[in-house]
């Protein structure tokens, strides 16, 4: 395995293990759009499964941050 030795090579190291490159996710480097992307995937993927989201009466919290604690 490379050594990671400077912050472009830990980017790079990112970016190669990452899966917005094959359309799995955003690309998290590509600005202000990248939420907005993926949202409008999210809601494509949705869309063709016939929106099953909005059967359930429920509000999802997640993350790492507490959230899930407080809610």
């Amino acid at each position: 395995m490379t050594q990671i030795t400077t912050f472009d090579d830990a980017m790079a190291a990112i970016r190669e293990r990452s899966g917005y490159d094959r359309g799995f996710i955003s690309n998290p480097f590509a600005g202000d759009d990248a939420a907005r992307l993926g949202l409008v995937r999210t809601a494509r993927v949705l869309d063709l499964l016939g929106n099953p989201e909005r059967d359930y009466p429920i509000v999802h919290v997640a993350g790492s941050k507490g959230k899930g604690s407080t809610a």
